[in-house]
């Protein structure tokens, strides 16, 4: 149990130090200059530096700052058949951050040249100072209003299954009306 606990306090630390700094950032660029696209697999590598190999391993962290920042705020990930990502700018350059999964999670970096819509690329100084984007406000308005909507109907003693049916009829017609667009 110790183990654990250090181990995960250990990542928080690493995660805070990747924030802390540009150093992780900026080797990103540069190793990604080298080598366009890049996994944790990599770090099997021969030829690969001590201190690549750690960075390398830093992959996971980095996707899970990305992931946390991208959830608090209503940003949505990049789905693929096998896993999703994110794309992040810095510095002017775009780059793709996922996992794929299969047997096991395989963190990697690409750049992105052609982004699937450069205006969905999370910018790395918004993560790193916690910037809160006034859409991100106005979404936790609308929630709000929706929250207390659903507690009048609880009030009511409407049942959650019949909120939560009707809530999902709206979302699949929502799909069904987007899909015939």
């Amino acid at each position: 149990m110790d183990d654990i606990v250090c181990n995960l306090l250990k990542r928080e630390e690493v995660k805070k130090e990747i924030l802390s700094n540009y150093d992780y950032m900026n080797w990103l660029k540069s190793y990604v200059n080298k080598n366009i696209n890049f996994d944790t697999d990599d770090i099997k590598k021969d030829d690969i530096s001590e201190e690549d190999k750690e960075n390398i391993n830093k992959l996971g962290l980095l996707f899970d700052i990305v992931d946390k920042y991208a959830y608090d705020n209503y940003l949505e990930f990049y789905s693929t058949d096998f896993g999703e990502f994110y794309n992040i700018k810095y510095n002017s350059e775009v780059y793709k951050i996922g996992y794929h999964g299969g047997q096991g999670i395989i963190y990697y970096v690409s750049k992105n040249f052609m982004p699937e819509d450069p205006e969905d690329s999370i910018n790395f100084e918004d993560i790193k100072n916690n910037r809160v984007s006034s859409r991100t406000t106005q979404i936790k308005k609308e929630f709000e209003k929706l929250r207390k909507e659903l507690i009048k109907l609880k009030e009511l003693d409407v049942s959650k299954r019949y909120i939560y049916n009707y809530i999902q009829d709206l979302v699949e017609k929502d799909k069904r009306r987007t899909l015939s667009k």
